[in-house]
């Protein structure tokens, strides 16, 4: 799928509640946010960079807070590979051992690759809200699951 994008509250309650690897910078030392502080007055201001450590707790409540739902926008853009399976086929020589007409043996592999802006969730993800579903915003959704199987058919 190429285009569009997506709203990802798990990322943003993810980030807002340190579960995510993005939010490891700055537990122990805290954090300078980007931007600038008036040292002057109203009336006549002096910009500078801001030097202001907060703790992270408190920056990544702040910056990925719900009402600020810019910060968890993401392209909607993935590649997903759905499905593989692979087969062989054995040779009659050993169908006709158990006087069968042929055998064949298999995996497949569900889920198995997906690359997208936001690893966190599937982009493929909608949110539910009372009885409709909402395209464009990923709300807490399960991710895909992986599995994987083998089959053996025998015909006879």
């Amino acid at each position: 799928r190429q285009g569009g994008i997506f709203l990802s509250r798990t990322f943003s309650l993810g980030s807002t509640s340190g579960v995510l690897a993005s939010t490891l910078p700055g537990r122990e030392t805290g954090i300078v946010g980007d931007g600038i502080t008036n040292i002057g007055t109203a009336d006549n201001p002096k910009y500078v960079p801001n030097t202001t450590v907060i703790s992270a707790e408190d920056y990544y409540n702040q910056y990925y807070n719900r009402a600020n739902e810019a910060t968890a926008i993401f392209d909607a853009t993935y590649v997903k590979l759905r499905q593989v399976s692979l087969s062989y086929a054995f040779p009659k020589s050993v169908s006709d051992k158990i006087n069968a007409s042929s055998m064949r043996l298999g995996i497949i592999l569900n889920n198995v690759l997906l690359f997208t802006q936001n690893p966190n969730v599937d982009p493929e993800g909608n949110a539910v809200q009372g009885r409709k579903y909402v395209n464009g915003v990923e709300d807490m959704a399960l991710p895909s699951s992986r599995s994987y199987g083998i089959n053996l058919n025998i015909t006879f």
